[in-house]
C-alpha cells in the first residue's frame, strides 16, 4: 500500500503533537518545565514590547524638536 508522503507527514506531526499533549497532562517536570519556558518567552516578548515603546517615545520626542 503507497501513502501520499505527504499525508505521512500529517499523520507524523499529529502523533508528536498528541505524545507532547499526553506528556503535559500527566507528567508533573515536564509541565513544570514548558511552564516555566512559556513564562520566559513571555517575560521575552513583554520586553521587546515595552523597548519598542521606549525607542518609539524617544524617537516621536527627536522628531517634534527638530521641526
Amino acid at each position: 500500500m503507497k501513502a501520499n508522503p505527504l499525508v505521512l507527514l500529517a499523520t507524523a506531526i499529529t502523533a508528536v503533537i498528541v505524545a507532547l499533549v499526553e506528556l503535559y497532562k500527566h507528567n508533573k517536570k515536564f509541565k513544570a518545565f514548558v511552564d516555566g519556558m512559556a513564562k520566559v518567552a513571555g517575560d521575552f516578548f513583554k520586553g521587546i514590547g515595552k523597548w519598542i515603546s521606549q525607542a518609539w517615545k524617544y524617537n516621536e520626542k527627536d522628531i517634534r524638536t527638530s521641526r
